[in-house]
């Protein structure tokens, strides 16, 4: 496919033979091979195509000159015009906007458009205007259809006898735990069942009504971010006035009536990519009449989490702008709303509009002649496709054909952030507790921890290609797994294994042989060394900067173990612990010096012996609730050992300690070795510390108190130390999910307190623990109660930052 919207310009006066010669010659030089523009595939016209071009500059030109050269009927020139159509239509109109169609069928009505995850399809509803769905009709006999994004032909994905397949969409994760990503309504027609909700697979094959009550609708389904429920809407059981419910996935139960008809009417709605929000197209209830969808605004409210009394929640329900407008669909970042509407189109016709959520200007991005519905954002934030009338009749289409048309984003908009934080969520079978990648980024290692949803434990292993990331196996290590370290050559990954009481598992640190653990041979495992038997409770593991010998937190033991790397292989495990460092209560975080010479270990609580001790200074969660039960309890303390020392004689290798928060969990170094940053969980902040004035046991060693959100773990640097990102669990309370913070690394070490985030946005559910990509375009978290290990595109959160 190319362009559509390119205009010939040529003189008035030059002869059509010069002026086809002229546009002949242009396209025969033009570059083999597909161009972009703007994101946009561009093709190369054939010759023909270009001969045909300046001859029968409009579609009824050409036809008429088919008609009379082949003696062909008008309505087999379909297949011929599907090719022809973008070059024909681009030759004498004039458009402020750029665009360009990719299915365009005479005597077809293409509508209701959604993106594969991927963004390299999009599926759309299709229907012969002969059965009753011209020009805004949406009656009518309707199948799925797929198009290559940057063109091609389309082919049928679904048809079901007697019902149709409309209002598609399709889950934007991708993960291949989600068996039937793609939801949509169907439509019983005349003297046939079979109206409801539908979820299929990507084959397209054995589609799945759900089992929904007759007083649930099923309108325009929208998805919530894990696939667990969807957003529909319209007017069932006793209800004539539309409203949006919150049903659940595959149980087809109604889980939450996010909308009142006696308070507002509604129609097409949009779940936010971070499942809180939900925009609909609606009006406000007006006696004496009936809904009209040519009425309706665009509203924002907060999603009505289930369970959830609604006369106890507020929703924040309020206008995008006062203006009409329909079909909302959120940007990847949900930053931006893009919908259809009237404004500004004499002719009645709707064009395609974007807005910033938190309200802003509305930019047209569409011509009003195009008479454009249900734009949709593709994955990557930076094109649009919707459904646009073809303005120029024919025969087929004079009750209204239309065809699926891409537009870029402008560049106004892709300035300002439109590509999602959240690049990609990848599913996994059990809890994931640390993450680690190989040194070439290809393959991702997250542990993970069986959870009481049946899930599995082990290592998830996952292939980070240039477009997404896709889970290729499990590696069983036969317990739960918690810490990861890998070597600087990518050959070895150490871990963590806790097993259950009475398992013969071995437990401890597991040495592992990369390049089997990825093809799924046997004898991967090379050696278990047992560090903390008695307990089971192995949690972090680090290698010193040689890779020599691993040191791992016994979170329970109040010790850390040190492991002489290269006896553990060739023993298999046996006396390969050199000793352990005493260190304080539940030590959990490790970080080296860039020079090796110190680690660095986290203790969530102090000493009673150690100076100034006082048992009651923080308020520390016994349990889980809203809010949780909080007890009184000591600081933590940050241990320093020299690795020299502990590396031959591990008992007396500590330099020295100090107080460093409520409950300190994680810590990392600056890249010079100058700044020590903990994360203080039970404070909810992220403390800096002088590495120099802790290692001179300076009376005040602490830099600054950035806070952040709440319960802060993981933390990790990233474009070049200019941010961080911090993983704030709110793990203690009940049914919430987390966030994160995003923090400009020199207001927070310059002492800027609040001012030192400087953006913050949801994640999942107990969010806990980063890595960045060796390339640093990525950064990776687990989301432990989610079972999910999301991807952050770090170039997108830099941008929507500035």
């Amino acid at each position: 496919m190319y362009e559509a919207t390119r205009n010939w310009k040529v003189k008035k006066k030059s002869s059509l033979k010069g002026r086809c010669v002229n546009s002949l010659n242009w396209h025969l030089t033009r570059k083999k091979g597909l161009t972009t523009r703007d994101g946009i595939a561009q093709g190369k016209p054939s010759r023909l195509e270009a001969l045909l071009q300046c001859r029968f500059p409009t579609t009824r030109q050409y036809e008429t000159h088919l008609e009379r050269q082949m003696n062909i009927p008008n309505k087999s020139l379909t297949v011929v015009l599907i090719a022809l159509a973008p070059v024909l239509i681009g030759s004498v109109h004039s458009f402020a906007y750029d665009f360009h169609y990719l299915t365009y069928v005479p005597g077809e009505v293409d509508y209701w458009p959604r993106w594969s995850p991927d963004g390299t399809k999009i599926l759309f509803s299709r229907c012969d205007i002969s059965t009753g769905c011209g020009g805004g009709a949406t009656t009518g006999y309707w199948r799925l259809f797929t198009v290559p994004s940057n063109g091609g032909a389309a082919s049928e994905f679904l048809e079901i006898d007697g019902v149709s397949a409309t209002r598609s969409n399709w889950l934007w994760n991708s993960s291949p735990l989600i068996t039937t990503p793609i939801v949509f309504t169907g439509v019983a027609q005349k003297g046939s069942s079979g109206s409801g909700i539908y979820v299929v697979g990507t084959s397209g094959l054995a589609p799945t009504r759900l089992p929904t009550s007759s007083d649930i609708p099923n309108g325009y389904p929208s998805w919530t971010p894990y696939g667990s429920a969807v957003s529909v809407n319209g007017s069932s059981g006793g209800s004539i006035d539309p409203f949006i419910e919150l049903v659940g996935v595959p149980n087809g139960t109604g889980l939450e009536q996010q909308t009142q008809p006696d308070q507002i009417w509604t129609g097409e709605s949009a779940i936010s990519r971070d499942g809180l929000l939900l925009a609909f197209a609606g009006q406000l209830p007006v006696l004496g009449s009936a809904y009209n969808d040519d009425l309706n605004q665009i509203w924002i409210q907060s999603l009505i989490p289930p369970d959830t009394n609604p006369s106890d929640f507020d929703t924040g329900l309020h206008q995008l702008d006062p203006l009409q407008g329909r079909t909302p669909d959120w940007s990847p970042n949900d930053r931006f709303l893009i919908f259809e509407s009237r404004r500004g189109c004499l002719n009645g016709n709707y064009a395609i509009f974007i807005e910033a959520a938190s309200t802003g200007e509305p930019i047209q991005v569409t011509d009003c002649k195009l008479n454009a519905n249900h734009a949709v954002w593709s994955p990557e934030g930076r094109r649009f496709a919707f459904s646009a009338e073809f303005f120029t009749p024919t025969k087929l289409c004079s009750a209204g054909c239309r065809g699926i048309a891409v537009a870029p984003v402008p560049e106004r908009i892709l300035k300002l952030g439109t590509a999602p934080f959240v690049r990609q969520e990848i599913a996994l079978p059990g809890s994931p507790f640390a993450v680690t990648t190989t040194p070439d980024g290809q393959y991702l290692f997250v542990s993970m921890i069986a959870n009481q949803k049946g899930g599995r434990n082990g290592i998830a292993i996952i292939r980070q290609r240039k477009p997404s990331a896709s889970l290729i196996r499990v590696f069983n290590t036969g317990g739960d797994t918690f810490g990861l370290a890998m070597t600087s050559d990518g050959k070895y990954l150490v871990d963590t294994v806790q097993t259950e009481d009475g398992s013969a598992a071995p437990e401890g640190a597991q040495f592992i042989d990369v390049r089997k653990a990825i093809a799924g041979e046997s004898g991967a495992i090379l050696a278990t060394v047992p560090t903390s038997p008695q307990t089971a409770s192995s949690i972090e593991v680090g290698l010193s900067n040689d890779n020599r010998f691993a040191f791992v937190s016994n979170e329970y033991d109040d010790t850390v173990s040190v492991i002489n790397f290269k006896k553990a292989i060739a023993s298999g495990g046996t006396n390969a612990i050199v000793g352990t460092i005493p260190v304080e209560h539940a030590p959990v975080g490790l970080a080296f010096s860039g020079d090796g010479r110190y680690l660095y270990v986290t203790n969530e609580k102090a000493n009673e012996s150690d100076p100034g001790y006082n048992g009651t200074v923080c308020q520390i969660p016994s349990g889980i609730g809203n809010p949780p039960p909080l007890n009184p309890g000591p600081y933590g303390r940050l241990t320093v050992v020299d690795v020299p020392e502990a590396e031959v004689n591990p008992a007396s290798s500590v330099r020295t300690s100090l107080y460093a928060g409520c409950s300190p969990t994680r810590v990392f170094l600056s890249k010079d070795n100058t700044v020590v940053w903990v994360s203080a969980r039970d404070e909810n902040n992220l403390l800096a510390f002088s590495a120099s004035a802790i290692l001179a046991n300076a009376e005040n060693p602490l830099l600054s108190v950035t806070p952040v959100g709440v319960a802060p773990d993981g933390a990790q640097p990233f474009d070049h130390q200019r941010f961080i990102a911090v993983a704030n669990t709110n793990r203690f309370y009940t049914g919430q999910t987390g966030t994160v913070s995003i923090l400009d690394y020199a207001a927070a070490l310059s002492g800027a307190g609040d001012s030192g985030t400087v953006a913050q946005f949801p994640a999942g559910a107990f969010p806990r623990q980063w890595v960045i990509s060796p390339n640093g375009k990525y950064l990776y978290l687990t989301e432990f109660s989610s079972d999910v290990l999301a991807i952050l595109s770090t170039r997108a959160i830099e941008k929507g930052v500035e």
